[in-house]
């Protein structure tokens, strides 16, 4: 039963750039409550720019 009601909270995740600041905002939310407060979490990632001369290997 603990599972099934934990299949059911409702989760999300948004994110924004903020191109003044140079950084990305990542937003998680939940309906789930815990000790009286919804489960939240907030993270800002800087986005650095890559050195000249590096390439970037994308795996496919």
């Amino acid at each position: 039963m603990l599972k099934q009601a934990a299949d059911e909270v409702k989760k999300e995740i948004e994110d924004a750039g903020d191109e003044q600041r140079n950084s990305l905002v990542y937003l998680a939310f939940s309906d789930r409550v815990i000790d009286g407060s919804p489960e939240n979490s907030i993270s800002a990632v800087s986005v650095m720019p890559w050195p000249a001369g590096e390439a970037v290997q994308v795996k496919k």
